[in-house]
Parts: structure tokens; C-alpha cells; sequence
């Protein structure tokens, strides 16, 4: 194992550790002491896109990439009270309209926005960890109740479908959030 490597995993464990719940000062140092360079990846194995890097209204976010690029990479900015929000290679924030409870099947209504230029309700989610034996393994929370859904465990559309009714146990609601590749 080379030093970049451990590096890597030590930066990670940090920022993983930070989040996993210790404190609520704790999990923010460690997300303003995360890289740019984090990504989400789905159960299945695919990560999360902001469509062009983001600025965008619809088209916004996609969990197909099979590859990381700029437009997989997310910075994790610490939106206080233990709270993250995910800006976009452009520096514009994920943005969950309403805060959760709409889904991307109508073009129209999209469930993603990527064009805020600030952190406000909409644009603050909690990483909740998961016990599923993967690691830096998290389920992400709306303001309002709601999980991040990867349908059919990724490489489809993404959704904020889901409420806390048990759905953290389905692949699609679970993520790996990792930093520093």
C-alpha cells in the first residue's frame, strides 16, 4: 500500500468520522476540512452526476456515470446544525425542491434543482450512517423527512420520494459519500 493510498484513507476516515454523529462542532470541522473532490456513489455501484456541472433547472442530476469526472465531483460544505450541502464543479448547490416529496418522471417538475447560489432549507441535507457493511455507507435526509433515491439502485433517475417509513433499508436510499479521489 503507497502513502497517497493511506492518505486517502485517512483523509476519508476523517471526513467519515467527522459525519458519522460524534458532535455536532465535530462533523463540522470535518466537512469544512473535506476535499471538493467527494463523490456518491449508488448501491449499484453508479454516482451521482449534476448534469454540466450544475447552474441547471431541469436535466439536473442523473446516478448513470459509471466513470467519475468533474461533473461527479461535490464538495461538501458544512450548512450548520450537523448538516451538509452538496455544491456542484460549478460551485452552484444541490438544491431538493420543497425539500423532498417530488420525483423526476415529469420533465417539468423536476426533483433536483443545481443552480443556487446559496445554502438555504432546500439545499441542506444529513448524512445518516448506515450499518450495511459498506463503508462510509450513508442514507441522505431532506429538511423535511425525505431520502435521496437512486431507483432500482442506481443508473436511472434520482428521487426524494422516500420518507423515514423504513425506507433506509432499501438499496436505493443507501450511498457511499467519498472524499478525497
Amino acid at each position: 500500500m503507497n502513502v497517497k493510498h493511506l492518505g486517502l484513507i485517512a483523509v476519508t476516515a476523517v471526513v467519515a468520522a467527522g459525519l458519522a454523529g460524534m458532535s455536532t462542532s465535530n462533523a463540522g470541522a470535518a466537512v469544512a476540512a473535506a476535499p471538493a473532490n467527494c463523490v456518491i456513489r449508488t448501491w449499484n455501484g453508479n454516482y451521482l452526476t449534476a448534469v454540466g456541472g450544475g447552474g441547471r433547472e431541469t436535466d439536473t442530476v442523473h446516478s448513470d456515470a459509471t466513470q467519475i469526472g468533474s461533473w461527479e465531483r461535490f464538495a461538501l460544505v458544512s450548512a450548520g446544525n450537523g448538516m451538509v450541502a452538496f455544491q456542484t464543479a460549478d460551485g452552484h448547490y444541490l438544491t431538493a425542491m420543497s425539500a423532498g416529496g417530488w420525483n423526476d418522471v415529469t420533465p417539468g417538475n423536476p426533483a433536483f434543482h443545481t443552480d443556487a447560489t446559496r445554502i438555504q432549507a432546500w439545499e441542506e441535507f444529513t448524512l445518516v450512517p448506515l450499518s450495511n457493511g459498506r463503508t462510509f455507507a450513508y442514507a441522505i435526509r431532506t429538511t423535511r423527512g425525505y431520502y435521496l433515491g437512486a431507483v432500482d439502485g442506481g443508473g436511472r433517475e434520482v428521487n426524494v420520494l422516500d420518507t423515514l417509513n423504513g425506507s433506509v433499508g432499501n438499496t436505493r436510499n443507501q450511498f457511499q459519500v467519498i472524499c478525497g479521489l
